[in-house]
Protein backbone atom coordinates (compact mmCIF):
# COMPACT_ATOMS: atom_id res chain seq x y z
CA UNK A 1 0.00 0.00 0.00
CA UNK A 2 1.09 3.76 -0.80
CA UNK A 3 0.05 6.97 0.83
CA UNK A 4 1.24 10.08 -0.29
CA UNK A 5 3.60 12.04 2.08
CA UNK A 6 3.83 15.81 1.61
CA UNK A 7 4.71 18.67 4.03
CA UNK A 8 2.93 21.42 3.53
CA UNK A 9 6.09 23.51 4.29
CA UNK A 10 8.12 21.74 1.76
CA UNK A 11 5.89 20.90 -1.61
CA UNK A 12 9.00 19.03 -2.93
CA UNK A 13 9.04 16.89 -0.08
CA UNK A 14 5.95 14.46 -1.26
CA UNK A 15 6.82 11.15 -2.53
CA UNK A 16 4.76 8.25 -2.65
CA UNK A 17 5.93 6.38 0.50
CA UNK A 18 4.99 2.83 1.69
CA UNK A 19 2.51 2.96 4.58
CA UNK A 20 4.43 3.76 7.57
CA UNK A 21 3.33 0.71 9.97
CA UNK A 22 4.65 -1.64 7.20
CA UNK A 23 8.35 0.53 7.63
CA UNK A 24 8.73 -0.53 11.52
CA UNK A 25 11.96 -1.64 12.28
CA UNK A 26 14.56 -1.57 15.45
CA UNK A 27 17.04 0.55 15.10
CA UNK A 28 19.73 -2.25 16.41
CA UNK A 29 21.30 -2.34 13.50
CA UNK A 30 24.69 -3.44 14.02
CA UNK A 31 25.05 -7.30 13.13
CA UNK A 32 25.62 -8.94 16.33
CA UNK A 33 28.68 -10.35 15.51
CA UNK A 34 29.71 -6.91 14.45
CA UNK A 35 34.00 -5.37 14.74
CA UNK A 36 33.20 -2.20 13.11
CA UNK A 37 33.49 -0.33 16.41
CA UNK A 38 34.81 -3.39 19.02
CA UNK A 39 34.40 -1.03 22.14
CA UNK A 40 30.71 -0.55 21.82
CA UNK A 41 29.19 -3.42 23.65
CA UNK A 42 25.92 -5.41 22.78
CA UNK A 43 23.03 -3.60 21.92
CA UNK A 44 20.72 -3.04 24.48
CA UNK A 45 17.11 -0.81 25.48
CA UNK A 46 15.74 -1.47 22.36
CA UNK A 47 12.31 0.48 22.05
CA UNK A 48 10.05 0.68 18.50
CA UNK A 49 7.07 2.98 18.65
CA UNK A 50 4.84 2.03 15.41
CA UNK A 51 2.41 5.07 16.68
CA UNK A 52 5.33 7.61 16.38
CA UNK A 53 7.43 6.20 13.48
CA UNK A 54 10.48 5.96 15.46
CA UNK A 55 12.69 3.37 16.85
CA UNK A 56 15.77 3.71 19.29
CA UNK A 57 18.60 1.43 20.24
CA UNK A 58 21.56 2.08 22.93
CA UNK A 59 24.71 0.50 22.45
CA UNK A 60 27.23 0.81 25.73
CA UNK A 61 30.42 0.89 26.45
CA UNK A 62 31.97 -3.01 25.92
CA UNK A 63 33.71 -4.25 29.08
CA UNK A 64 37.10 -3.48 29.26
CA UNK A 65 37.48 -0.29 27.44
CA UNK A 66 40.18 2.55 28.46
CA UNK A 67 37.86 5.29 27.37
CA UNK A 68 34.25 5.65 27.87
CA UNK A 69 32.02 5.43 24.94
CA UNK A 70 28.42 4.63 23.72
CA UNK A 71 26.15 5.22 20.88
CA UNK A 72 22.43 5.44 20.66
CA UNK A 73 20.61 4.97 17.17
CA UNK A 74 17.18 6.14 15.87
CA UNK A 75 15.68 5.21 13.28
CA UNK A 76 12.71 6.97 11.77
CA UNK A 77 10.18 6.22 9.07
CA UNK A 78 7.44 8.07 6.96
CA UNK A 79 6.44 10.93 5.19
CA UNK A 80 7.25 13.96 8.19
CA UNK A 81 10.33 12.16 9.42
CA UNK A 82 11.83 12.92 5.46
CA UNK A 83 10.51 16.22 5.12
CA UNK A 84 12.19 17.18 8.18
CA UNK A 85 15.07 15.82 7.50
CA UNK A 86 15.34 17.31 3.98
CA UNK A 87 14.14 20.75 5.32
CA UNK A 88 16.81 20.48 7.97
CA UNK A 89 19.56 19.57 5.02
CA UNK A 90 18.46 22.45 2.31
CA UNK A 91 21.02 24.75 1.45
CA UNK A 92 18.36 27.35 1.89
CA UNK A 93 17.41 26.17 5.09
CA UNK A 94 18.61 28.86 7.86
CA UNK A 95 19.28 28.11 11.12
CA UNK A 96 19.24 30.82 13.64
CA UNK A 97 21.39 30.71 16.90
CA UNK A 98 19.27 30.62 20.12
CA UNK A 99 19.51 31.00 24.20
CA UNK A 100 20.36 28.16 26.37
CA UNK A 101 18.71 27.68 29.56
CA UNK A 102 20.87 30.07 31.41
CA UNK A 103 20.23 32.51 29.57
CA UNK A 104 23.86 32.44 27.04
CA UNK A 105 24.05 32.80 23.28
CA UNK A 106 23.46 29.22 21.30
CA UNK A 107 25.85 28.97 18.25
CA UNK A 108 23.25 27.47 14.72
CA UNK A 109 23.75 23.96 14.61
CA UNK A 110 26.41 23.29 11.50
CA UNK A 111 25.97 20.41 9.86
CA UNK A 112 29.51 19.15 7.33
CA UNK A 113 27.83 17.08 4.64
CA UNK A 114 29.89 14.00 3.77
CA UNK A 115 29.40 10.64 1.94
CA UNK A 116 28.78 7.08 3.67
CA UNK A 117 29.28 4.34 1.47
CA UNK A 118 27.41 5.73 -1.34
CA UNK A 119 24.87 7.34 1.23
CA UNK A 120 25.24 11.36 1.78
CA UNK A 121 25.50 11.80 5.21
CA UNK A 122 25.95 15.05 7.72
CA UNK A 123 28.02 15.25 10.37
CA UNK A 124 27.29 17.30 13.78
CA UNK A 125 30.01 17.75 15.92
CA UNK A 126 29.36 18.92 19.90
CA UNK A 127 31.20 21.42 21.53
CA UNK A 128 31.67 19.63 24.71
CA UNK A 129 30.37 21.25 28.19
CA UNK A 130 33.10 22.61 30.41
CA UNK A 131 33.70 20.14 33.02
CA UNK A 132 32.68 17.26 31.11
CA UNK A 133 35.88 15.46 30.17
CA UNK A 134 33.85 12.28 30.44
CA UNK A 135 33.01 11.64 27.49
CA UNK A 136 35.15 12.43 23.91
CA UNK A 137 34.71 13.32 20.85
CA UNK A 138 30.80 13.82 21.14
CA UNK A 139 29.03 13.86 17.69
CA UNK A 140 26.12 13.08 15.78
CA UNK A 141 25.60 11.92 12.10
CA UNK A 142 22.29 11.58 10.39
CA UNK A 143 21.63 9.97 6.72
CA UNK A 144 18.88 9.49 5.01
CA UNK A 145 18.01 5.57 2.91
CA UNK A 146 14.98 5.20 1.11
CA UNK A 147 12.30 5.09 3.27
CA UNK A 148 14.23 6.09 6.63
CA UNK A 149 16.43 8.81 8.52
CA UNK A 150 18.74 7.62 10.94
CA UNK A 151 20.64 9.26 13.52
CA UNK A 152 23.44 8.09 15.14
CA UNK A 153 25.09 9.97 18.14
CA UNK A 154 28.15 8.87 19.60
CA UNK A 155 30.51 9.83 22.36
CA UNK A 156 34.58 8.41 22.43
CA UNK A 157 34.61 7.19 19.24
CA UNK A 158 36.81 8.64 16.29
CA UNK A 159 35.31 10.38 13.45
CA UNK A 160 36.62 7.47 11.33
CA UNK A 161 34.49 4.73 13.63
CA UNK A 162 31.46 6.85 13.83
CA UNK A 163 31.90 6.58 9.40
CA UNK A 164 32.51 3.16 9.84
CA UNK A 165 29.39 2.38 12.56
CA UNK A 166 26.57 4.44 10.18
CA UNK A 167 28.34 2.32 6.92
CA UNK A 168 27.34 -0.83 8.35
CA UNK A 169 23.68 0.39 9.85
CA UNK A 170 23.44 1.46 6.24
CA UNK A 171 23.75 -1.71 4.40
CA UNK A 172 20.92 -3.47 7.08
CA UNK A 173 18.74 -0.70 5.45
Amino acid sequence: MSVLACSSALASACSATSAPEALARSACLLPTSQTTVPMLGAATEAHISVASHQSTCFYPAAQGGKNPTMSAVTLSWGGRALANFTALHNPKTILVPGTSPSGGPLAPLDYTPLTVGATKAYRLVFTRAPGSAEFRNPEQLSARKGEYVIIVQSMGLTQAQDDALLGVMLLQL
